[in-house]
């Protein structure tokens, strides 16, 4: 991978956590596809259809999956597997790996540079993650 930089003197930067800093996203994937057959998908989660719907908080993706894919959920069943997968995800989230070149970049930045991390996951999902 080879990362490009604009050139200029940039006051700070923000980077993305999930596939940018960090990648969570095939870990993303196992959660939701568990979740969702414990919901009643029957069969894999659409891979490609996931990726399309990356920075949307879980509960409306929890909402667009049940829509899209028929499930009979009753009342708070988006809830329901909403919880189950970012349960799920903080248990394979020690599985997560640097993207490198993001990550060294960032890291030099920080020494001369305010860096922050934009995210949508849930707050008490990011530490791990970073660490």
């Amino acid at each position: 991978m080879r990362l490009d930089i604009p050139d200029g003197d940039f006051a700070g930067y923000i980077f993305d956590l999930d596939g940018t800093l960090v990648d969570t996203m095939p870990l993303h994937y196992r959660a939701w596809d568990d979740a969702l057959r414990r919901g009643g998908l029957k069969g894999a989660l659409d891979e490609d259809h996931f990726y399309s719907l990356a920075g949307f908080p879980a509960l409306e993706s929890a909402e667009h999956f049940i829509r899209r894919y028929g499930l009979e959920a009753g009342v708070g069943a988006a809830a329901e597997i909403a919880d189950y997968k970012e349960r799920l995800y903080m248990r394979l989230s020690t599985a997560a790996r640097r993207v490198e070149p993001v990550a060294g970049f960032a890291e030099r930045a920080a020494k001369t540079h305010p860096v922050a991390i934009a995210t949508s996951s849930l707050r008490e999902g990011v530490g791990p993650v970073l660490a």
